[in-house]
């Protein structure tokens, strides 16, 4: 029962974090995803010339030309990371508290990620500067596949493996 409380409210404690980082503004979504990916190719690309990797730290306008032309597709792997986590812990939840199959499972993990994903768009019609796209509900889903499907491909190998010890 323990367990299942656990899940639970890492289900509703993930989903907030979405509903928080979707409750942001366009402006401050925007500024703060741009600042983290700025600190983090700063805090590599240092690292990486500290270890040898690299034989000079890129100059603050390669760094800022890198964060312009990549800011985009980083948003859009947050969502699907986003979203990558939430159907990780439901796959895990459902799994360990129910009797469903494997793809049952997944198709329930799918839908209910897919279901979070549409509501999150519809609700960021009513922040400040935001709007729906169906991309992005796209994207999420994507992150969500792609999370059952690293689930499925381990209790796969988990099975042969198990298979080939008895």
């Amino acid at each position: 029962m323990l367990k299942k409380i656990i899940y639970i409210l890492l289900i509703v404690i993930w989903c907030a974090v979405i509903f928080f980082l979707s409750n942001m503004s366009a402006l401050e979504s925007g500024s703060k995803s741009k600042e983290f990916l700025k600190n983090v190719t700063v805090f590599s690309t240092g690292f990486a010339y500290k270890v040898g990797i690299l034989d000079h730290v890129p100059s603050a306008k390669s760094v800022d030309n890198f964060v312009n032309r990549y800011h985009t597709p980083f948003r859009k792997a947050c969502h699907a990371s986003e979203f990558f986590v939430l159907a990780t812990i439901l796959m895990f939840a459902i799994r360990k508290n129910t009797k469903f199959s494997l793809r049952t499972s997944a198709l329930i993990t799918l839908g209910i990620c897919f279901l979070y994903s549409a509501t999150d768009e519809i609700h960021q019609i009513f922040v400040k500067g935001r709007g729906a796209a169906f991309v992005d509900c796209l994207i999420d889903t994507a992150g969500s596949i792609l999370a059952v499907v690293i689930y499925y491909l381990a209790k796969m190998i988990n099975i042969e493996l198990n298979k080939k010890r008895a």
